[in-house]
């Protein structure tokens, strides 16, 4: 187990400055990551649907990243 934790580490202190895709955008700090969840039935998708595209309107009037 000891031995996986070490070759995660290792892997994760690289450098992403390769020819791969890297999906952690460029500026993302560790922790600083926020979820809203908007749950309901399939028949209410379009409630669902508008009330995520006002909520992510008012965050970003108020400056945050959505």
């Amino acid at each position: 187990m000891s031995k996986n934790k070490d070759l995660l580490a290792s892997v994760s202190d690289t450098s992403t400055d390769s020819e791969f895709f890297s999906p952690v955008p460029a500026g993302y700090k560790k922790g600083k990551t926020r979820y809203c969840f908007v749950l309901g039935t399939v028949m209410s998708g379009l409630g669902k649907g508008i009330f995520s595209s006002c909520l992510a309107k008012l965050m970003q009037d108020k400056g945050l990243k959505v």
